[in-house]
């Protein structure tokens, strides 16, 4: 129950005296009516609450009913991997993870997207290859599937693009996401990190809720790059690769 989640360190904490801080998760729903009571006993015994936008900020405060705690609103800590792990650091990895020295767009995607979806994402893959890009599929969540599910897709369609044969580590997936020239997919976490490493970042935004990536677009500026299904995908990576759309996040302003 994605509600335990919440609940069970908090009390496994009050029970057992230790301090309780809340770093910059996000609330993906409403609460319950029937949960809004242990939700807010359960928040009032945490000393300090920071979530990763202001919806989430609204979903927790809406259980206090106009009473509720100090909560800050910060974009998530990923924002701020630049300054713990540099490009220059990270350049070996990649390297040996990679047995190319081309510039390359990297494609993340899991078991929710759809399989109607396979035809335009082939054409997006295609087309990159067209103007010199390799594709490289990344899985970017194992508990996801998303290893399997990247895999499947490529045997299906004659290997169309390349996969690294290993279980990567986040370090060898930052390695990758640091090189490449555009990200395409779903996943919140390689979007920042590559916009971090000052590259460009397609969320393919068809997982619900879509707030989630939509919230942090808007946070840096670029709600134009947000694609709710491959077909929109395509279009906005047309417009980029035309010149007509330009992609200027506030990187700065985001980690200040």
């Amino acid at each position: 129950n994605i509600y335990d989640s919440w609940y069970t360190p908090i009390e496994f904490a009050v029970r057992n005296n230790i301090k309780v801080l809340f770093n910059l998760p996000q609330v993906p729903y409403d609460f319950p009516s029937g949960l809004k009571d242990i939700t807010r006993r359960s928040f009032e015994c945490v000393e300090y609450i920071s979530l990763r936008d202001d919806v989430s900020a609204k979903k927790l405060a809406d259980v206090f009913e106009g009473n509720c705690p100090e909560i800050a609103v910060y974009p998530d800590s990923v924002c701020c991997i630049q300054n713990v792990l540099s490009k220059n650091e990270l350049l070996n990895l990649k390297n040996s993870l990679l047995p190319f020295n081309d510039k390359y767009v990297v494609l993340h995607f899991n078991a929710q997207k759809q399989q109607s979806e396979d035809k335009k994402l082939l054409e997006i893959i295609s087309k990159l290859k067209s103007i010199g890009y390799k594709v490289v599929l990344l899985p970017l969540g194992y508990t996801h599937n998303d290893d399997g599910v990247l895999n499947e897709f490529n045997k299906k369609y004659d290997n169309i693009a390349y996969i690294i044969d290993k279980k990567l580590n986040i370090f060898e997936m930052a390695a990758v996401l640091s090189d490449c020239s555009i990200y395409i997919g779903s996943s919140f976490h390689g979007a920042i990190t590559t916009i971090s490493y000052g590259h460009v970042a397609i969320s393919y935004n068809y997982i619900y809720p879509k707030t989630k990536n939509r919230e942090i677009f808007d946070v840096y500026g670029i709600g134009e790059f947000v694609a709710e299904n491959a077909c929109e995908v395509c279009d906005i990576l047309d417009k980029y690769l035309k010149g007509e759309l330009a992609f200027e996040p506030k990187i700065q302003s985001v980690v200040d």
